[in-house]
């Protein structure tokens, strides 16, 4: 089986209703996906590995799309090594 590749992506226009995730609520819907508690610390430490994808806006902030963030958890859930809890 590959290693799955995420990208690093900048922020588009988006529809309505697209939702955004900032960096705390990714790591809540991370958590209560798995039913664990998942720190910012420890996402922050993916982010800046660059193991997660990511939407980051001119201003310097990152957010998260839904389906993002269910490729992370699914990534999680097979197991991948760069995203121990």
């Amino acid at each position: 089986m590959g290693v799955a590749t995420m990208t690093k992506h900048r922020a588009e226009p988006e529809p309505h209703h697209y939702r955004r995730f900032n960096m705390k609520q990714a790591v809540e819907y991370i958590g209560d996906k798995l039913h664990v508690t998942l720190s910012i610390r420890t996402f922050r430490t993916w982010l800046d590995r660059g193991v997660i994808p990511y939407y980051r806006v001119p201003g310097g902030r990152f957010f998260w799309s839904q389906e993002q963030l269910d490729f992370i958890v699914e990534l999680i859930q097979k197991g991948d090594h760069r995203l121990s809890l």
